[in-house]
């Protein structure tokens, strides 16, 4: 590992556990930036800023450049500040209006951290009953929400509305899991998940969010999602360290890992867990973690995909793409899929990217030739050599679906 990676490691567990930061070996002025953009990729600026801005190697850097990182986590953490407290206003609205509504991730993980607005995030996520849906828009839509893409139809699974003022975003959910994606069937899981909810309060507002078992195993399949398609980042390994953390005494290792053995994701599970106790500090024995995994793994290309993806494995658009050939991948690992199928897909199969075709299905040959055209846009572009180089994603792509069959995922 890298200089720059082990300190970002290091500060993110500093971070999580509260405890200083000392630098051990000196970085140069291109290391610190090196850790600026690092940081920056993963959506970590405050959370690495907070951590090392008393540190006597940073105070030595350019002023510029301190003023600089200075000034943007800052803006991070104001901002998160007030979108926590706009969301808080517009979930009491629903909430009065005796609606379940599961608060899945953002403002009830920051809640995990002592400083837990310098962990920002850039939406609210919620899931709601079908019965409830045209009530929830309609509150939305009441507070001048406006909604993206203009669809509001219950047939599609996340509906996402934007607060012009705040800039809050919030993705409705009906589904924890698209049901027309590889992993609609983890759906099944969640079918009690209002039956085995639970409040928390935060800032005074209570706030209905899953049981702990429900939340760590939504935390890991959710990671999981994006580790199979673009990549996911170092925040999310943060999440479920801390939620390990703090919620350790109500998990049944047995019965995740029954679940997890299920879809092959086991290694996976093992690979975030090794991690987190080599560089996060979250000690598997402490977690009651299952003593018979506790063994040596080489998780040494997970963690490389992990950095370099950045949050989301949306660092470049070359990494964006690749999840083309990642998904195939996995669709196909038990169904042969034609050729045919591949460039002319079935609506239910676009409708997830294409909500329109939900309610619309008859515009299927408008999205195959606006889909087309996406393509050939795209490929143009790198041909044009710009930032988009689609030989470089084809490559990463095949790489990363060597890095599934490592760990087990795909044979």
């Amino acid at each position: 590992m890298e200089k720059v990676q082990a300190t970002l490691m290091h500060i993110i567990s500093c971070f999580m556990h509260d405890t200083d930061f000392q630098l051990s070996n000196q970085l140069t002025k291109e290391n610190w930036q090196e850790l600026y953009e690092l940081s920056k990729i993963h959506s970590l600026l405050p959370v690495t800023y907070e951590t090392i801005k008393t540190n006597e190697s940073f105070l030595k850097t350019d002023k510029a450049f301190k003023q600089k990182w200075q000034d943007e986590s800052t803006s991070l953490v104001v901002k998160q500040i007030q979108l926590s407290n706009a969301f808080l206003n517009i979930y009491q609205k629903i909430k009065n209006n005796n609606i379940d509504c599961i608060v899945t991730k953002g403002i009830v993980l920051r809640e995990l951290y002592s400083k837990k607005e310098w962990r920002v995030s850039g939406d609210e996520d919620i899931i709601i009953k079908k019965e409830d849906f045209n009530k929830v828009c309609q509150i939305l839509l009441d507070k001048h929400y406006q909604v993206v893409n203009d669809v509001i139809s219950d047939n599609v699974q996340v509906t996402t509305f934007i607060d012009p003022v705040s800039t809050l975003t919030i993705e409705l959910h009906l589904q924890l899991f698209g049901n027309d994606t590889y992993l609609g069937f983890l759906n099944k899981y969640y079918e009690n998940i209002f039956v085995n909810s639970k409040y928390i309060e935060i800032d005074g507002v209570s706030i209905q969010v899953m049981n702990e078992f429900d939340q760590l195993f939504y935390l890991i399949c959710h990671c999981f999602k994006h580790f199979i398609n673009n990549g996911v980042g170092l925040r999310q390994l943060m999440d479920i360290g801390m939620y390990s953390i703090k919620n350790y005494e109500f998990v049944d290792w047995d019965k995740l890992f029954n679940y997890a053995n299920e879809f092959n994701i086991s290694t996976f599970i093992h690979c975030i867990y090794s991690v987190l106790e080599d560089f996060y500090n979250v000690k598997m024995r402490d977690i009651n973690y299952p003593k018979h995994l506790i063994d040596k793994l080489d998780y040494t290309d997970f963690l490389d995909d992990i950095f370099d993806s950045g949050v989301f494995g949306l660092s470049t658009k070359e990494r964006v793409y690749s999840n083309l050939m990642t998904r195939r991948v996995l669709n196909e690992q038990n169904k042969k899929t034609s050729l045919i199928s591949l460039i002319f897909p079935s609506a239910k199969n676009l409708r997830a990217g294409y909500p329109i075709l939900y309610d619309k299905p008859y515009l299927l040959p408008y999205v195959w030739i606006k889909r087309m055209k996406g393509f050939i846009n795209r490929y143009k572009c790198s041909k044009k050599e710009t930032d988009l180089d689609m030989k470089k994603a084809i490559e990463l792509g095949n790489k990363r679906i060597s890095l599934l069959k490592k760990y087990k995922i795909i044979k």
